[in-house]
């Protein structure tokens, strides 16, 4: 199983930073601290079972059902309901069994895809910039855990 701790962490401190942007319900009696744990473990495992989607499928639009998941998601999260989907874990053990059967070019191209599958999502919530940069940030995160996981 392949731990995402250190990309959890690096998410969520780019998400404290843009959370305003993912409120579109104008909703302000929330636990900010509390929101931004959720919100970068929905966004690291909407990543995750977008790249296990799309590797499983070798196409290029499957991950994109994931993301529009994801919105309904973050705004249940605004209203005050827990979103029921597959848990870190889950994704977890999913993404190292995935990993085994990927050459690095495999790899390298469905992590491309879902990035860009993420930021065409994060495009619709904030600004095309922070939206490449936040969708940037959750890749490599992930990237890295790949990496360590396969020293």
């Amino acid at each position: 199983m392949i731990e995402f701790k250190e990309a959890q962490i690096a998410v969520q401190r780019k998400v404290s930073k843009e959370i305003d942007w993912f409120n579109d319900t104008n909703e302000k009696h929330f636990d900010g601290a509390a929101f931004v744990v959720e919100i970068s473990g929905l966004l690291i495992t909407a990543f995750l079972a977008g790249f296990v989607q799309t590797a499983k499928e070798k196409v290029e639009k499957t991950g994109v059902q994931v993301f529009q998941k994801l919105e309904i998601f973050i705004k249940n999260l605004f209203r005050g309901k827990k979103p029921e989907d597959e848990t870190l874990t889950e994704l977890s053990e999913k993404t190292a069994e995935t990993l085994q059967d990927l050459s690095n070019d495999q790899m390298e191209l469905y992590l491309n895809i879902t990035e860009e599958n993420m930021r065409i999502y994060l495009e619709t919530t904030m600004p095309v910039d922070r939206a490449g940069s936040l969708a940037r940030l959750i890749r490599q995160s992930i990237e890295n855990q790949f990496t360590k996981a396969n020293t």
